[in-house]
């Protein structure tokens, strides 16, 4: 804007101005032309015939000189007076291109102002989230994993309820923080998509045992239908396709008194791509509170804040997942009926995953080869969790309070697999790995697997390229662990290799 309109002030003002002289002298030229030769002509016949005793002739023809002299002398003022009126517009346009300027200016001024209050304003969201993620992950890393170590031990069935329950509880309160992190990841940028081997029906399979004993308990059916025309295996990000599903069938049972609960996958016939449909027999949604159902912290029925559970975060979370994943989310419902929500993806089918893969992921805890594990936390309960649950599992453990005691272990010592913690005072573990991979030793080539509290800062793929062997969020959870502790050392000598490589 500042340049458009320096570029009009200073172009078209003094061009203004140049066609008012040009008009000037062009009128005065005109006249010259016209008047000249006459005034020359009379003013040459009155001398001559003055000097032949006609006196009277040559003062009429100096009286016609004098008119001629009056009308060029009119003409030049009247042209004067065009050009004082084209110099005062030409003044008057100036004076409103430089104030447009000026105003331009200022607006300029305040929308950087703007741009950079809302820049401080993300950055201090983003900050703050990730300190409440570590914040609120450490301490419930400690108080979920002494509740599955508590669930390992022997109880009667009225403690083992109550221990059940308390894990409950808390997987409850991860979803909601996860969902409001994820939504924050969105905002920002930050979300990744990492599409790898899925096996849906494996993965339907996996829905159907957790949401069973819920279904069941509220008296519903649920069933879950797989079209023979969807592939074995397909291109997807399980995780986040796992995440849409959860929330879609969460709900159905949530608002579902009685009925079923159905979750079908096919094939689109339209656009050849994957449809999922989760279906209730519930208690349906207004349609005036269709349009606004997947904005964000937003419910079908404000009562429903208060006989249900939940943020508003759930359906917000499948639309912008959906979205990212190349796809779209819709729903239809009728009141006392029922709903259907739709997830229509792209479908890209794909080899199954390798059989070392496959391995590492199906491995059980008590199938667990025993490793040598040093494990590096500046928090003692995370310390103690791990030690505890990996220790019962048979692995040897190793426990180092912070990244310089973990680096000082790793010089002397031999160990499989580490697992590192990334906040840490003196030398965080991005530190560790780095001056790890720098130096000789026993352990230069040795997996690290990042364990983190926070969620937001970086993601797995991030942890990756850093030369991280994978990625574990707290509060941990046991077969996620395991899993990629398993994958971390499936190929010691390919991944040492890439490690080496990136560091």
């Amino acid at each position: 804007m500042d340049a458009v309109t320096d570029q009009v002030t200073h172009t078209v003002a003094p061009v203004a101005g140049q066609n008012a002289n040009a008009a000037y002298r062009a009128t005065l030229a005109a006249h010259s032309l016209a008047i000249a030769p006459r005034l020359a002509f009379a003013a040459a016949a009155a001398a001559l015939l003055a000097i032949v005793g006609h006196p009277g002739l040559a003062l009429g023809l100096a009286g016609v000189g004098v008119v001629i002299a009056l009308l060029v002398g009119r003409t030049v003022v009247r042209a004067r007076t065009d050009l004082l009126v084209r110099q005062d517009e030409k003044n008057r346009l100036i004076a409103t291109l430089t104030e447009a300027r000026d105003e331009a200016m200022r607006q300029a001024g305040e929308a950087e102002a703007a741009r950079e209050e809302a820049r401080r304003a993300s950055l201090a969201k983003s900050t703050f989230l990730a300190t409440m993620s570590h914040e609120i992950r450490t301490p419930m890393n400690g108080v979920l994993g002494m509740a599955q170590l508590l669930q390992r031990s022997d109880l009667s069935g009225l403690q083992r309820s109550q221990v059940d329950t308390l894990i409950k509880s808390g997987e409850l309160l991860m979803v909601i923080l996860g969902d409001i992190l994820d939504l924050s990841k969105i905002d920002a940028g930050q979300m990744e998509i990492a599409k790898s081997p899925c096996d849906l029906r494996a993965l339907l399979s996996e829905m159907e045992t957790f949401w069973a004993p819920t279904a069941a308990e509220r008296g519903l059916t649920l069933a879950v239908e797989i079209d023979a025309a969807v592939p074995p295996f397909v291109a997807l990000d399980p995780r986040r396709i796992r995440q849409v599903l959860f929330n879609l069938v969460g709900n159905a049972l949530k608002f579902t008194k009685e009925g079923a609960v159905t979750i079908t996958v096919s094939r689109d016939r339209t656009t050849g791509g994957l449809a999922f449909a989760v279906s209730d027999t519930g208690v349906g949604i207004p349609a005036e509170d269709l349009p606004h159902l997947f904005q964000k912290f937003s419910q079908g029925d404000a009562s429903d804040v208060r006989r249900f559970a939940g943020a508003g975060l759930g359906l917000a979370i499948c639309r912008e997942l959906s979205t990212l994943m190349g796809g779209e989310v819709a729903v239809e419902s009728e009141l006392g009926v029922g709903s259907t929500f739709r997830v229509s993806l792209p479908l890209e089918e794909t080899a199954a995953p390798a059989a070392e893969d496959l391995a590492a992921q199906a491995i059980t805890e008590d199938e667990a080869p025993a490793l040598s594990i040093l494990c590096a936390d500046d928090n003692p309960t995370n310390l103690l969790v791990l030690e505890q649950l990996l220790g019962a599992m048979g692995f040897r453990i190793r426990v180092a309070n912070g990244g310089r005691e973990a680096l000082e272990a790793m010089t002397t010592e031999t160990f499989d697999l580490v697992l590192m913690d990334i906040q840490m005072p003196e030398m965080t573990g991005i530190d560790v790995l780095q001056a790890l991979r720098a130096q000789a030793g026993p352990n230069r080539q040795t997996p690290l697997i990042a364990v983190t509290a926070d969620a937001m800062t970086l993601g797995a793929d991030r942890y990756r390229d850093l030369g991280f062997a994978g990625l574990v969020t707290k509060p941990v959870q046991v077969q996620s662990l395991v899993s990629a502790m398993m994958a971390a050392v499936a190929n010691p000598d390919e991944d040492a290799a890439e490690l080496a490589a990136t560091a």
